[in-house]
């Protein structure tokens, strides 16, 4: 009888811790989606520690909702990557930090969408980035999502060739408001986070953010169902996402690397480290190919990364080469715990 009185009283205090744990179930209206980090008013207010469950919009603003759906014709300016909250997170002030749990991910449609976009991505030439080849005509791609196998399978636009893509479910954009009033889109990344197209903003990580105004102003979106090195042709595999993460806050603890628009990740899924960040090395090139000029009037000489380096650069990211104890910022086993923390440079 004792023993069943002492359980009773345990199982009766963990369901009231439950019970007590804040958890806010939203899911936005289209009305209600934000399109800038900083300069909209919360969503709503939460306490540290809660738990939020909701879903965020796709890229395209839900405006491409079949394969003839050209983007530039049917989603309106300046509605790239919708944002869902913010959200003001009681008690946070500048110079504290938001530990944004990653908990679950998952495609909350039965498709995913790629396209290239004339201007845009890695393998079209801009004002500021010259390549050899004309731009890409604007394309789109559905994919459909094979939940029980884990893959998005589409076709070549000329029905010839098909593919899967292993899913691999992460948030693309993870922010807080930016200081000094400053409101930033929704495309770019910086100290305030934003759009870091990160792969490792993944379920089982945590995010850390500098606090830049008073209540952080929490938001996200940007859902990509999978990615492989960046975006090179502008998109990943994108579309809405089922989200939930919870949000702690580290009161006058704001790390020192968010000066110098670095933010840090827990990644507890390998125990090791999850990525190097956007190193210069890695965008800035190792040599030069093509002559003559662009359209752009400028050299054409384009600087480009040698085959060993970028080689070399692929396998120090690649789980299935990776080798314990060889990489300088990881332990070798059993020589440090199992949670590494690495610092994501923008």
């Amino acid at each position: 009888m004792r023993h069943k009185l002492t359980a009773s009283l345990f199982f009766g205090a963990a369901a009231v811790a439950v019970a007590q744990e804040p958890v806010l179930r939203y899911v936005p209206k289209h009305e209600e989606l934000k399109y800038t980090f900083g300069g909209v008013a919360p969503t709503h207010r939460i306490k540290p520690g809660t738990r939020i469950v909701t879903w965020t919009e796709d890229c395209y603003d839900g405006a491409v909702r079949r394969p003839g759906d050209i983007p530039s014709k049917v989603q309106p300016p300046g509605h790239d990557n919708p944002q869902t909250g913010p959200f003001f997170v009681e008690g946070a002030e500048p110079g504290d930090t938001l530990a944004v749990r990653i908990e679950k991910l998952g495609p909350a449609r039965d498709h995913g969408i790629s396209s290239s976009f004339p201007g845009f991505g890695a393998l079209t030439g801009t004002d500021r980035t010259a390549i050899l080849g004309p731009d890409l005509p604007e394309t789109v791609w559905f994919y459909e999502i094979d939940r029980a196998r884990g893959v998005a399978r589409t076709r070549s636009q000329d029905g010839k060739h098909s593919w899967e893509v292993p899913l691999a479910p992460f948030l693309g954009c993870l922010g807080v408001s930016p200081a000094n009033g400053e409101a930033r889109s929704t495309i770019v990344p910086d100290d305030f986070g934003g759009n870091m197209d990160c792969p490792e903003v993944r379920a089982g990580n945590t995010v850390y953010l500098g606090v830049r105004v008073p209540g952080a102003l929490l938001s996200f979106g940007d859902g990509h169902y999978a990615m492989g090195d960046g975006e090179i042709i502008g998109t990943a595999i994108e579309g809405a996402m089922n989200v939930e993460l919870t949000v702690e806050l580290l009161k006058k603890r704001e790390d020192s690397l968010a000066a110098h628009r670095k933010r840090r990740m827990d990644d507890v899924a390998r125990g090791r480290p999850a990525a190097r960040g956007r190193r210069a090395d890695r965008v800035q090139g190792h040599g030069a190919l093509g002559t003559g000029e662009d359209r752009f009037g400028r050299d054409g000489r384009l600087p480009v990364r040698l085959p060993e380096r970028a080689g070399a650069d692929r396998r120090a990211r690649r789980p299935g080469v990776h080798r314990p104890g060889q990489d300088p910022e990881e332990p070798a086993p059993g020589a440090g715990p199992a949670v590494t923390t690495i610092s994501i440079v923008i």
